[in-house]
């Protein structure tokens, strides 16, 4: 089957900047941040096959395949090389990209993400996976969307939530299935030492879908990675802390030694 034609918009100006955003989200969930980082960086933002206005595949998918979605988009874009910033499963796709094609990849950041969930968390996935199917998205929505913002935030910001909750409620059934499917089965981990990009780590300091501890890890096994934590943010930390997030990444991809880092192939 011929792969799926995928939404993407560009703003701004500068080195290409690409935005992957997580599981049941679109490229809206930028909005925050895009007038920040498109002042000094040429912002590509897209959606997911299954997501938003992109188009969706029928049948199971592998979280290789969207990174295969991705690499062809940069090549439709002619972008040889960019820098990405990837949330939670997006992060998943931008570490991917960042093994298979290290490139292609300037910076990477890695935000409220893992390269493989520990049992109990593949677990819950496939809770969810059964949910979906099973009972539909009025299910899901209320287990996932309490996992998506720190209680703080979601108290005094109840129309974001009510919007990530719309969001979800509006996703085909079927397609956020193959997604958790996806999700589940992530092992990036014997790649991450292949990693060549200049790499940080974001974490949100109340994030219970992907915590501090899973950063941790990730910081630890990616050669050179740093990480930040945004205390108090949950797991949509760029759409609860974005002037903080923006600011980290800006002054990640300013701080110049990118070039000699470049692999040599």
């Amino acid at each position: 089957s011929s792969p799926p034609a995928l939404h993407y918009t560009i703003e701004g100006d500068g080195p290409p900047l690409v935005l992957a955003h997580p599981l049941g989200c679109d490229s809206d969930m930028w909005d925050g941040i895009v007038g920040l980082l498109s002042e000094r960086h040429t912002v590509v933002r897209y959606d997911m096959r299954c997501h938003g206005r992109s188009e969706s595949v029928a049948g199971p998918f592998t979280i290789a395949d969207l990174v295969g979605d991705l690499d062809r988009l940069l090549d439709e874009l002619r972008l040889p090389l960019v820098s990405i910033v990837g949330l939670s499963m997006g992060g998943m796709i931008a570490m991917g990209l960042a093994i298979a094609r290290p490139a292609r990849v300037r910076k990477l950041v890695l935000a409220n993400t893992t390269s493989r969930y520990p049992e109990a968390a593949r677990r819950l996935w496939i809770e969810r996976t059964k949910l979906a199917r099973e009972q539909g998205m009025g299910a899901v929505a209320g287990v996932a969307v309490d996992r998506l913002f720190a209680p703080t935030f979601a108290a005094a910001a109840p129309h974001v939530v009510e919007r990530y909750r719309d969001r979800l409620l509006r996703t085909d059934p079927r397609s956020y299935a193959e997604c958790c499917d996806a999700v589940a089965e992530v092992d990036f981990d014997s790649g991450l030492r292949n990693i060549v990009a200049p790499t940080l780590v974001i974490a949100g300091g109340a994030d219970v879908a992907a915590p501090v501890s899973m950063a941790t890890a990730l910081t630890s096994q990616i050669r050179g990675a740093r990480l930040a934590v945004l205390e108090g943010a949950g797991h949509l930390s760029a759409v609860e802390a974005p002037a903080e997030f923006a600011a980290l990444v800006l002054s990640f991809l300013d701080d110049e030694p990118a070039a000699a880092q470049a692999p040599l192939r």
